[in-house]
């Protein structure tokens, strides 16, 4: 299973490859669903990890109840 993980250093190259600025924050509140757009890597135990897009995705409870934010990257398009 641990192939198939994207880490977040494969993210982040591909935010930029794409004209993208990733800045880490430490919090959902922070975002707000009419301005930003974010990737959250959720998880609820070692095995089940998943990147998901704020709005479009509610990672708070993706996987339920049991859902832990591990990390948090707000996007941006650099000029």
């Amino acid at each position: 299973d641990a192939i198939q993980i994207t880490w977040p250093h494969e993210i982040k190259m591909m935010i930029k490859k794409h004209g993208f600025k990733a800045s880490s924050i430490k919090s959902l509140k922070e975002l707000d669903p009419e301005k930003h757009i974010a990737l959250v890597l959720v998880y609820t135990n070692l095995t089940n990890y998943h990147w998901v897009v704020f709005p479009v995705d509610n990672p708070e409870h993706y996987y339920g109840e049991d859902t832990k934010v591990h990390k948090i990257y707000l996007l941006e398009k650099v000029n």
